[in-house]
């Protein structure tokens, strides 16, 4: 279906959301918005549209895709899930905040095609942290538990606390609390280190800049998870949380202690645990390089309170 692949499409099922049985563990994620797109071109529309192999998630048994929608210049638009629900049927997963914007431009870039391109009011996004029917293992990391989509009047919780701190231990950035919308890079994102980069796909909405800046070691942003008043040990435990240490919201500037001079922005925190974008003394394109350039970052700080660099357990 993809001219000059050999990817073979698959036996045609209806476009129906799947079934779950819900329990008391599963959670709905109420900033997160569902777009539905469907038609027999639907996986080669957005093939050329996201960072993603939409060949991967055509393909059964997969059914989740992590990626992400850039602008021209190869900055970020909107991070996404997309969930298979039928060989040409396609629910796209989206913060809240960014999903009349990423309509919009579904919907400008669809010209002619035949595809239909809506939002989708009647399904919910949940996540567990156990395995459920019709949910999958978050693409992104294996820590961050389970994802699907279930009817809006499904019985779930709303407490997505335990989300929230999963994202911030496991160093997850995810919508625009920590990822700004036209002006950060997907491989400042970490989006590369998560699997929401394809490097061997072919041309898309922003290749250009993100495969030369992959490719030439031009990368020297990374967010990495910091823990404010005390040395942590890795992996990151409860025991590190800290209820007289807590961190402000996101969006304050983290410092070099020595120089006083700002080298990172807090992020999404949890307690005494944050998401920080920082800048690194050296490239860090591969993990083992991201890895180097964590330990010499010099002391940091947060109001005159000491923050501890902790490297991503995906970048181990």
């Amino acid at each position: 279906w993809l001219k000059g692949t050999s990817v073979e499409p698959t036996r045609s099922f209806p476009c129906i959301a799947v079934r779950v049985r819900v329990a008391s563990m599963i959670t709905r994620l109420l900033d997160r918005s569902l777009l539905r797109l469907a038609g027999h071109e639907a996986f080669e529309f957005l093939h050329g549209l996201t960072t993603g192999d939409m060949r991967r998630l055509q393909e059964a048994p997969r059914a989740i895709l992590h990626a992400a929608f850039l602008t021209p210049k190869g900055r970020l638009l909107a991070d996404c899930f997309f969930h298979r629900t039928g060989q040409d049927c396609v629910l796209l997963d989206v913060h809240s905040g960014a999903a009349d914007t990423l309509l919009r431009v579904l919907k400008r870039h669809r010209l002619r095609l035949p595809l239909e391109i809506n939002l989708e009011p009647s399904k919910a996004v949940v996540v567990s942290t156990q395995p459920a029917d019709g949910l999958h293992a978050d693409p992104r990391f294996a820590g961050m538990g389970f994802r699907g989509v279930v009817d809006s009047a499904s019985s779930t919780t709303e407490d997505a606390d335990w989300y929230l701190k999963r994202r911030v231990f496991h160093c997850i950035p995810e919508g625009p609390a920590d990822l700004d919308a036209d002006s950060t890079f997907p491989l400042h994102a970490n989006l590369d280190l998560l699997g929401s980069i394809s490097f061997n796909k072919g041309c898309y909405v922003g290749q250009e800049l993100t495969a030369r800046s992959k490719m030439r070691g031009a990368i020297r942003r990374r967010f990495v998870t910091v823990v404010a008043g005390r040395q942590p040990s890795e992996p990151l435990q409860d025991a590190v949380l800290d209820p007289e240490c807590s961190l402000p919201s996101g969006g304050a500037e983290v410092q070099d202690s020595d120089s006083q001079a700002a080298v990172g922005m807090l992020r999404s925190v949890y307690g005494n645990v944050g998401l920080c974008q920082v800048k690194l003394p050296k490239e860090a394109n591969s993990p083992e390089a991201f890895a180097a350039a964590v330990q010499e970052l010099p002391p940091l700080s947060l109001s005159g309170v000491r923050l501890y660099p902790v490297l991503p357990p995906y970048a181990i």
